[in-house]
């Protein structure tokens, strides 16, 4: 259903995966239905925090480019 995802380091040791997912917004409710299907499922198991929509800042490419000039001439 994404589009596009991205898995992280999981920032604590309780923590098992850091993921972003890409979603279109036609599809955003079915995703929502799965991740909670997901949660029911599982939910003697593990705690699924989901959150979103967000920004998709997880994935922009930023390229910076110095092109060295001097300051003050």
């Amino acid at each position: 259903i994404s589009v596009e995802h991205k898995q992280n380091e999981p920032k604590t040791e309780d923590m098992i995966v850091d993921a972003a997912f890409l979603v279109d917004r036609d599809w955003l409710k079915e995703f929502d239905a799965h991740i909670e299907q997901i949660a029911e499922e599982n939910k003697d198991r593990v705690n699924i925090k989901y959150v979103g929509p967000m920004p998709p800042f997880s994935f922009v490419h930023l390229e910076l480019h110095w092109n060295g000039g001097e300051h003050g001439s």
